[in-house]
């Protein structure tokens, strides 16, 4: 490995985009297939690309965070002088540790106020709902009956963009199965590299029948947003990026009265889920259905 030219991206005008030019060196076939050779010849550059390695795992893909953390504390027991000596290195640890320290994965926001997500939204009116395949009539125009006309102008009661939205997005939901009337289909959507997935997506879901029906997705920039009112439907809720809204969209949706199906953006539907989905749910009462990723 070129060790020189792989310090050099910390230093100087590189510095900047230092962790974009390290992942060349620190996925690279010499780090795959002969890391010991790597960390014999330089022991802190190797070192130095563990914690570049942690710090990726931390903000992308947590599950190999800590096998790769573990070598780089495993590092720094080799001596009880090792904080000196990389004091003293040329090698960004401080700087590479500083950025772990004040990174996330995910922010964290809410879109929709304190007052929707407990359901005051609905004062004196009845929060209780039909499960899901419990027969007789869904309760989402019972519910909206409440709102009166204040349904079209909420957006003067100070509520948010994402609850005026949802209530939008009521009307323009297809028909669903007759034993699971309450069922719709959720995800979240964002940042380019996931907005282009979008229109194939929503495709899928419509050539399914139900799931395309009754898609809603969480559009959490303008962009998203923009492609959503033309390939979903108009079914789209505003908001901004949170891994919270994984979990807010589907308590919304409840206190609406729907029963939601959470499915990751990367899930390819092979067949329409709702009639399993019923099933199971018959056999209940359940407040949650889980389902099982076998790798």
């Amino acid at each position: 490995l070129n060790w020189p030219k792989y310090q050099s991206i910390f230093w100087g005008d590189a510095r900047k985009d230092w962790h974009a030019s390290s992942i060349r060196y620190v996925y690279s076939w010499q780090m795959r297939d002969i890391p010991e050779a790597l960390a014999e010849e330089c022991p802190l550059g190797f070192a130095t690309s563990m914690l570049i390695k942690a710090f990726t795992c931390a903000t992308s893909e947590s599950s190999c965070y800590f096998a790769t953390v573990k070598q780089v504390e495993d590092f720094l027991a080799t001596s009880p002088m090792m904080f000196d000596i990389l004091a003293h290195s040329r090698w960004p640890f401080a700087m590479i540790i500083n950025h772990m320290a004040k990174s996330t994965r995910h922010k964290y926001h809410l879109d929709f106020t304190e007052a929707e997500l407990t359901g005051a939204f609905l004062p004196g009116a009845s929060r209780s709902r039909l499960p899901l395949g419990g027969g007789g009539k869904p309760d989402i125009e019972d519910q909206l009956l409440h709102f009166g006309a204040w349904a079209g102008s909420s957006w003067q009661a100070g509520y948010s963009q994402s609850f005026r939205d949802l209530l939008g997005v009521l009307p323009q939901l297809g028909p669903g199965l007759p034993e699971a009337p309450t069922l719709v289909y959720i995800t979240m959507i964002y940042g380019k590299q996931f907005n282009r997935h979008m229109r194939r997506f929503c495709a899928r879901a419509r050539a399914l029948g139900v799931p395309g029906r009754r898609l809603v997705l969480f559009t959490l920039d303008d962009e998203a947003h923009k492609l959503c009112l033309a390939e979903n439907e108009q079914r789209c809720v505003r908001g901004t990026p949170s891994i919270v809204n994984k979990f807010t969209l589907p308590l919304m949706c409840a206190r609406l009265g729907l029963d939601s199906v959470w499915i990751d953006l990367d899930v390819f539907l092979m067949h329409d889920p709702t009639p399993a989905i019923a099933a199971h749910a018959e056999q209940g009462p359940y407040d949650i259905l889980i389902s099982g990723s076998f790798e």
